[in-house]
């Protein structure tokens, strides 16, 4: 027996594909077994009967078909004969009605082509006479027409126009006399005369016009009008009149010398004589004065009068000349159109003739080729058809000879065959039993076993219910699908599935195997159903949800639950999920529109994501990414959508399309139930949600599965388990995820080779690999090159910021030497613990800054300033514009990149004031103009969100974006506002790396390289070691550690005095060191001056610290100051009052600080304080007293004043 299931893989068994061979084989089986047993099984002797039958069936057949083959053969003679006629006739027939019809053709063409040619004549002749018609425009006649025409109504115009002149100015003369203003004028010659006709009338209608407008003044003169009538006379006696009365009332006789007198009748004859002479002579002088004007203005208008009729004169004589001229030019034409007319209609009719001698020859020679083709095409005709009955009578004679040859031998070969079948049938019976019977046996035990081993795979993947919830095998593979029920085949309910020989009947009929989504191909699942169908549907969902989640390794799967009937009940169980890791459940169970709508837009976001990221062309499926991601492989997303259209509106509608038909690649899969009665959303066909799905339709009071191979098999669906240990199932599931979502990516990874480190150069730019981007590249963190210079870091609380900078800067440190790269690591409390690297004495670090004060962080940022504006002058001093022009020219001198790192920057802003406008202004002019001295800015925060946070505009100068987990809030701040992409990061270390200034086609999703303690330790020391070897003896960092006390064993000046074998001379003015700056500088010291006030007094509440700077300053001054040489003087070199507590600690330091010192120290309490004081007193007033020698100083301490 063939066991077809050694030739698949277990994993393969519950494929779909699979279960349809089992199928296919079993109905094949059963149909041959039912074909061959009826052969088999007729009985023999009917078996031989129907063999004879068969002969003489076949015997009749042939005699049959040789009778039937020779009437067709005779039948075919007589056919071809009569078609050769037939076709002869059709064919003479069709020549014949061609030849009349191209007869009649050329007749019908002649007789058209003469027709047009005759037109065309008619036309040609109706051209000519156009052509040369009188009324045209430009013929001379009509010329001569026109210029009559307008000289007759040009001489009517000047007729007109003069005879309205002359009377007006006949008026003006009439009007001249009455004012007494007329005299004998002289007739003046006209101004010019005119060169042309149309000057002419130009220079009459303007003279008439001036004319005209000569008259208007003469009729609006007013002084003229003083002489018409009496009116002078009347002006003339009322003058006098008045100027005699004003001159005898007004003047006086003495005034003129007259010897008269006032009144007296000589006075008033005097005066009256006197007025009538003065009146006189005035009315002559209006006279004179308006016979003046208007002789001006009638001599002006004679002239426009003579010009007028200058004009007329000219222009007459010229239109009578031009008259003349054009009228023989008109009779010259005349006699010219009428020869020129004669000619044309002559060449018209001579070519009239030669067309129609033309077409008649052209209608001969067409005559002539049809009277010779067509006669030879009918003798053709005949000669085929007598050809054609030639060969006919030549051929089927002998054919049909050959037919009954051929007839005779079929005959005794049929008879041959009869014979040896019956022999064959009487020995191959009994084989043909056997065979059936093994055949069928063979089949069935196949498809058995088939079936167990698929129930045996089943059981092992897929235990019930009870199993899981008291033990569940957690899954360290996939499965190789998603169990929801189990298919029943009976062969009793197949037709012809049971035998009907008992002999054949099988011991068992029934069997069954499991219903499964295909996965990880495409395990999404529609189940459409309505009524009591809905309830199934949603126990079905629960079912294959619990499937997914106890067959899938823990954390490798994830769902999104959208319940609008439910409210979120009918999945409430999975909840549960959620006090482990809420992404397991998607946060919660979505029943609202929008938040449906945006879910399904979440999911269309992370597939654009996986393919775009991912997939690309080098996967098929997420699942073939996964193969190579390794630790960084993407989980499986189900969908769960119960009562589906209810609350989905068209745009949700088509994404959900779009997952259904792309989800399945991008390891999503939806599980949806449909309600049928409901009506669909607008443009939405269910179809295509089917088509990307297997699909369950409700039928009958169960569910049908809509495979037609699947169809007619009974299915059994998986119940959920029962309330108890579906929540038992749902935590042990929910307590093995809670840390799968952690991925950690072996540093090594991104590490160098031991031979590698420090073999890379800065000069170009940094390139450091941060982790895993896809299954097969690294992310590269590469800086200055363009406009990737700095870096913005940002993600919540336990997202991988730590981790990420730890990274980094040991990536770093192993790739670049000292020479390379230089760091500048300031950490602002509750930030990355940078005291490793002071710890290891990293060689790269410049300045360590742990837990730092604002202070000392303004003072890192002042001393990289300083570095920018120092490599400022030396660019300039060599030409150069920037870092790798300077290495470039200079390849032997030493300019390391300088990385500034500063975890949690918003801290310097917390505070509005000079500190905070200080680290501004500074970050600003470093992310801007360190580009091009080598110098990159990486800031990291938990959040940009807040007052507390750098100017928009720096950080818009920022292109490097590195995002973590965060709000979506934060997502916008951190990339950009139409960039949210960092929202949907879901794991620690997983990270957006953005060199667009967080434009979204500037995403590259990445894993952070994970490095625990232990191997940052080693490669830390790898760097310590790698730095042994090549001698380097580089600067020890400036390390700040704000979270504890100063230590005087670093202060470097004062470990120089302790280390001295003697006393120097004591300085002066000695110094008290207090401890450490907060900012980069010396030890913080103060000198005591030898003037008024040089004292010190420290103010607080906590004695321990203020233990803690007398104590080292004590230190510090016996450092300086020899012990007092011979007996000890009267007042001691130290004098400490403790005011402290008895018992205390800080009173056991001054006694021990006593103790060691060699110098002479007074420790007193409250009680010996006065004495102490008096003896400093009395050593004050005798030095007063003998100021003219220097004594050694003397110390006084106060302690708890």
């Amino acid at each position: 027996m063939n066991d077809s299931r050694s030739e698949v893989p277990e994993t393969r068994l519950l494929s779909v594909d699979h279960q349809l061979r089992l199928l296919e084989k079993l109905h094949q089986a059963i149909t041959e077994r039912a074909q061959r047993e009826g052969e088999v099984c007729a009985n023999y002797d009917e078996q031989i009967a129907m063999l004879q039958r068969e002969y003489q069936d076949e015997l009749e057949l042939m005699a049959e078909q040789y009778q039937q083959q020779r009437a067709a053969l005779e039948n075919e003679y007589e056919l071809v004969r009569q078609q050769a006629e037939t076709q002869y006739e059709a064919d003479y027939a069709a020549t014949q009605a061609e030849y009349d019809r191209v007869l009649a053709t050329i007749q019908s063409q002649y007789e058209e082509d003469v027709a047009a040619a005759q037109r065309k004549h008619d036309e040609s002749l109706w051209l000519l006479d156009s052509y040369f018609d009188e009324s045209a425009d430009d013929s001379p006649k009509h010329q001569y027409e026109v210029f009559k025409f307008q000289a007759t109504k040009a001489k009517e115009h000047f007729h007109t126009d003069w005879e309205a002149l002359e009377q007006e100015v006949e008026q003006i003369r009439e009007l001249l006399r009455r004012r007494r203003q007329w005299r004998a004028f002289r007739t003046p010659r006209p101004s010019q005369t005119p060169t042309d006709p149309g000057e002419a009338q130009q220079r009459f209608d303007e003279a008439v016009a001036a004319a005209r407008d000569s008259l208007q003044k003469l009729r609006r003169q007013k002084l003229p009008r003083l002489f018409v009538g009496w009116l002078p006379f009347l002006l003339f006696v009322g003058g006098a009149g008045a100027a005699g009365a004003a001159a005898a009332f007004l003047l006086e006789p003495e005034w003129l010398q007259l010897p008269v007198a006032k009144p007296s009748p000589e006075w008033f004859g005097l005066c009256g004589g006197a007025a009538l002479v003065v009146m006189l002579v005035f009315q002559l002088i209006l006279l004179a004065v308006a016979r003046s004007r208007s002789g001006r203005l009638y001599m002006t208008l004679l002239r426009h009068l003579a010009d007028a009729h200058s004009s007329v004169r000219f222009w007459q004589a010229e239109a009578k000349r031009e008259l003349s001229r054009l009228k023989i030019e008109s009779q010259q034409w005349d006699a010219e159109v009428q020869r020129r007319l004669k000619e044309g209609r002559e060449k018209i009719e001579r070519r009239l003739q030669e067309e129609l001698t033309r077409l008649a020859e052209a209608k001969e020679s067409a005559l002539r080729e049809a009277n010779r083709r067509f006669p030879a095409l009918l003798k053709e005709i005949t000669e085929r058809r007598d050809r054609t009955i030639r060969e006919a009578d030549e051929t089927y004679p002998r054919r049909i000879a050959r037919l009954e040859q051929q007839y005779e031998s079929d005959r005794q070969q049929l008879q041959l065959r009869h014979q040896a079948r019956l022999s064959n049938h009487e020995s191959g019976f009994g084989r043909d039993w056997n065979e059936l019977a093994t055949r069928w046996r063979n089949a069935l035990n196949d498809a058995l076993a088939t079936a167990e081993a698929m129930n045996d795979v089943s059981r092992r993947f897929f235990p019930d219910w009870a199993t899981l919830a008291q033990h569940w095998p957690v899954p360290t593979e996939l499965p190789p699908g998603i169990r929801i029920g189990e298919f029943e085949v009976d062969l009793a309910q197949i037709d012809k599935g049971l035998p009907s020989d008992e002999r054949l009947r099988p011991v068992r009929s029934r069997f069954t195997f499991p219903a499964v989504l295909p996965f990880p191909e495409n395990a999404s699942l529609v189940l459409k159903a309505a009524g009591a169908g809905k309830d199934v549907a949603v126990s079905t969902l629960q079912a294959a949800m619990l499937r997914f989640l106890t067959s899938v390794p823990p954390g490798r799967i994830r769902f999104t639950i959208i319940d609008p009937v439910g409210l979120g009940e009918n999945f409430s169980a999975f909840m549960h999920l959620a006090d482990y890791d809420e992404l397991l459940i998607s946060n919660r169970i979505w029943t609202e529109s929008s938040h449906i709508e945006k879910k399904l837009a979440d999911l269309t976001e992370h597939m654009e994501n996986i393919f775009q990221t991912y997939l690309r062309n080098k996967f098929k499926t997420i699942q073939e990414y996964n193969r190579q991601a390794g630790e960084v492989a993407e989980p499986f997303h189900v969908l769960v959508i119960a009562n589906f259209p209810v609350n989905f509106n068209e745009a949700a509608a088509r994404r959900l399309v779009s997952i259904a038909s792309s989800g399945p690649r991008c390891g999503i899969f939806t599980l949806v139930s449909v309600d049928a009665n409901q009506p669909m959303p607008h443009r939405f066909e269910l179809a295509e949600l089917e088509r990307h799905a297997t699909t369950l339709v409700w039928q009958q009071e169960r569910f049908v599965w809509n495979r037609p191979e699947f169809r007619s098999l009974p299915l059994r669906l998986d119940p959920p388990p029962e309330p108890e240990p579906f929540v038992a199932i749902v935590r042990k599931v929910g307590e093995e995820s809670k840390d799968a979502r952690r991925v950690e990516v072996p540093f090594d990874v991104i590490a160098p080779a031991k031979t590698r480190m420090w073999t890379s150069s800065s000069r170009r730019g940094l390139d450091v690999p941060l982790g895993r981007a896809g299954a097969t590249k690294l992310q590269h963190m590469r800086l200055g090159r363009g406009t990737s210079q700095h870096v913005l870091v940002a993600g919540k609380t336990g997202s991988g910021k730590s981790s990420f900078l730890h990274a980094l800067i040991t990536n770093t440190a192993l790739h670049y030497s000292p020479d390379e790269v230089e760091f500048y690591l300031i950490d602002f409390k509750k930030g990355v613990e940078f005291k490793t690297y002071a710890t290891h004495r990293l060689p790269h670090a410049r300045v360590i800054a742990i837990e730092s004060d604002r202070e000392f962080g303004l003072s890192v940022l002042h001393r990289v300033d300083a570095i920018l504006k120092a490599r400022g002058d030396l660019f300039r001093r060599h030409g150069v514009q920037d870092l790798p022009s300077y290495r470039e020219a200079h390849p032997e001198a030493r300019l390391p990149r300088i990385l500034l790192i500063i975890d949690e920057f918003h801290e310097f802003f917390v505070e509005d004031d000079k500190i905070a406008a200080d680290a501004s202004l500074l970050l600003d002019r470093l992310v801007r103009q360190g580009r091009a001295f080598g110098i990159h800015v990486l800031l990291g925060s938990q959040t940009l969100g807040g007052a507390y946070s750098l100017a928009r505009s720096t950080l818009g100068q920022v292109a490097v974006r590195i995002a973590l987990q965060c709000s979506e809030t934060d997502a916008h701040l951190i990339l950009s506002e139409e960039n949210a992409a960092a929202r949907l990061l879901t794991r620690p270390g997983e990270a957006i790396y953005n060199d667009a200034n967080g434009l979204v086609e500037g995403n590259h999703p990445f894993q952070i390289a994970w490095l625990p303690e232990e191997r940052r330790e080693y490669y830390l020391a790898e760097i310590q070691q790698l730095t042994a070897q090549r001698g380097l003896q580089p600067e020890p960092p400036i390390v700040f550690e704000g979270n504890l006390p100063a230590d005087p064993a670093i202060n470097a000046e004062l470990g120089q005095l302790l280390q001295a074998p003697c006393w120097e001379s004591p300085p002066r003015d000695p110094a008290l060191w207090l401890g450490d700056p907060v900012e980069i500088k010396g030890p913080t010291t103060v000198t005591l001056r030898r003037q008024s006030g040089g004292n010190l007094l420290i103010v607080g509440q906590r004695d321990a610290e203020a233990a803690g700077i007398m104590a080292p300053a004590v230190v510090s001054l016996a450092a300086q100051i020899p012990p007092a040489a011979g007996a000890e003087p009267a007042p001691p070199q130290f004098t400490i009052l403790d005011g402290g507590s008895p018992a205390t600690s800080e009173q056991d330091t001054w006694r021990r600080l006593a103790d060691a010192l060699p110098h002479s120290v007074r420790v007193a309490d409250p009680r010996q304080s006065a004495a102490c004081v008096a003896d400093l007193a009395k050593e004050l007033t005798r030095r007063n007293e003998q100021s003219d020698q220097e004594e050694p100083p003397l110390f006084l301490l106060v302690f708890n004043l």
